[in-house]
């Protein structure tokens, strides 16, 4: 959720409401590309929406007939406390299918300030309207009962914005939404995939999961499953499996999973030398393992316990991973010192390291916000959860597709078509949320410009003519362009400086331990099965 095009703005009255929550609406306008302004009296010149701190019936009625779509925070009325922690959302279009008819929990909430009902309830507290619209003109009128969350100058989105606090937020999203342009918003393809962490190819099957039945059952509920496969793992593979895998890539893929899977391993302090040995081993046996098979793994890195350090990232772009996938907490919790930029959370991908994309993977509780906000839903999971003949696999995927359509793939896939686009007359602004992605142009392009964003430096503006016949990749800046025309479409590589050949680095010697431990932990997986049904709904 950004917005393309710069320079809009939205008005916030009184300007002392403003300078009061300064932090919050300089945080949230960085992270959207967006501008709020203080205004006083009727100053309404260039916005293209107003925020309305004020219950005077006077200054309401002049924002009324400003003529802009108005959010009013009735906030200074007798307030209400909430032991519930739970919002109810109505089943109206205003909102957005993640949350329609449905009823979440925030515990972030403490009191609000119930709303009288003469409009359209969006939302309820406690049975009292917390959120509500009525339609003003051409435009509208959204009144919401509770304030926006405070925060320190140094905060980022992910902050007021994610599975214990996210409904102070919400209406002013959704207010954004309805009063900015859908043509001036990035928006990316709805694309989704569920990762089970751990299982391996020495079998049909790893603890719960049988893959001929789990593909089955992908292709009957339509989800796509990507195993996060560990490199150690991959000295053996069985036949069958590699077969069940080669011919359904379009419902089971493999990615990596850590190097030897040891405790924190891509968390360790150590230097950039000895991260690139530890990486380019799991190269190595990655290839071997393609060989091999004939299978591919994608080049999207899951880290072991979420363990994920800057250097690690700084040492997979320069080996050309093409991502890693990592839940924000554990991102957080990883890098302590790091700087985060304001839009950590809302953006497409987390830039670590020389600009490595990292995509957030989350629990299933918090898919309706990461839908709301257009992000690639990466969902987690382990051969547990495959219990009860993949009923919470199914559960997820008809959450997922009930709130959009969606294109399931691979995590690698992902990464691949993570980018966003806006048409201007023949030429395509192109904003990179990934290091290589295929892009799909639209009929009548005759150009492109690649705009800067945290994985492109800078605006590149690039002519198709240029890529013409070229049987090579065209370099131009840190990209490296290459046009099918046939197929029109053009394959983006974001260059690393230097790129390491991972097949010159020698790899440190492994230890047998990582060994013992894998074997006595896959033979606890494929084990537990064969306990008793009882024992597991005990536990």
């Amino acid at each position: 959720m950004r917005l393309g095009t710069p320079g809009l703005k939205i008005g916030i009255f009184p300007s002392t409401a403003f300078e009061e929550r300064r932090a919050f609406f300089c945080i949230l306008g960085e992270a959207l590309n967006l501008t709020f302004e203080a205004r006083d009296g009727s100053d309404y010149e260039n916005l293209t929406g107003l925020l309305v701190f004020s219950d005077s019936p006077s200054h309401l009625e002049t924002c009324r007939e400003s003529g802009l779509s108005v959010l009013h925070f009735r906030i200074s009325g007798p307030q209400q406390s909430i032991p519930t922690k739970n919002v109810k959302f109505a089943t109206s279009d205003a909102i957005h299918a993640s949350f329609r008819g449905q009823t979440f929990n925030d515990e972030s909430l403490t009191t609000f300030c119930p709303l009288r009902v003469e409009q359209e309830i969006l939302a309820w507290i406690e049975g009292f309207p917390v959120w509500t619209r009525e339609p003003v003109g051409k435009q509208s009128l959204h009144t919401v009962g509770i304030d926006l969350p405070l925060c320190g100058p140094d905060g980022f989105f992910y902050q007021f914005f994610q599975h214990s606090s996210w409904f102070r937020v919400l209406p002013l999203l959704t207010f954004l939404r309805d009063c900015v342009p859908v043509s001036c918003w990035l928006e990316t393809e709805a694309r989704a995939s569920i990762i089970v962490d751990d299982p391996n190819l020495h079998d049909t099957g790893y603890g719960f999961i049988d893959y001929r039945n789990l593909v089955r059952h992908a292709d009957q509920h339509n989800y796509h499953v990507s195993i996060a496969a560990i490199p150690l793992d991959m000295w053996y593979t069985n036949a069958a499996a590699v077969a069940i895998f080669r011919n359904n890539p379009e419902r089971i893929s493999l990615i990596f999973h850590g190097i030897d899977h040891t405790l924190y391993e891509l968390g360790q302090e150590c230097s950039d030398e000895t991260a690139f040995a530890i990486l380019a081993a799991g190269l190595k046996r990655v290839e071997r393992f393609e060989r091999k098979s004939g299978l591919s793994v994608g080049r999207v890195m899951t880290a072991p316990h979420g363990a994920f350090a800057e250097h690690f990232a700084r040492a997979m772009t320069l080996l050309a991973f093409e991502g890693a996938c990592v839940s924000l907490p554990s991102l957080l919790n990883w890098n302590p010192q790091r700087h985060w930029p304001a839009d950590t959370g809302l953006s497409f991908a987390q830039a670590m390291g020389t600009s490595l994309p990292v995509f957030h993977r989350f629990g299933p509780a918090t898919i309706p916000l990461y839908s709301f906000l257009g992000h690639p839903i990466i969902v987690i999971s382990h051969h547990q959860d495959c219990v009860g003949n993949y009923n919470q696999f199914e559960k997820w995927a008809s959450m997922i597709n009930g709130i959009s359509k969606t294109r399931w793939c691979s995590v690698g896939e992902i990464a691949r078509s993570n980018y966003c686009t806006q048409k201007s007359d023949d030429k395509l602004l192109v904003f990179l949320y990934s290091r290589y992605c295929l892009l799909d142009l639209p009929p009548g392009t005759t150009s492109l410009e690649f705009k800067s964003t945290a994985f492109c430096a800078k605006d590149v503006p690039v002519s198709l003519e240029l890529l013409k016949g070229k049987r090579e990749p065209v370099v131009m800046e840190n990209l490296a362009l290459s046009w099918d025309k046939n197929s029109n479409r053009v394959s983006v590589q974001v260059i690393p400086s230097p790129l390491l050949a991972h097949q010159k680095i020698n790899p440190p010697a492994t230890p047998w331990w990582p060994y013992l431990r894998r074997c006595i932990t896959e033979a606890r997986d494929r084990a537990l099965p064969l306990v008793p049904s009882w024992v597991h709904r005990k536990s």
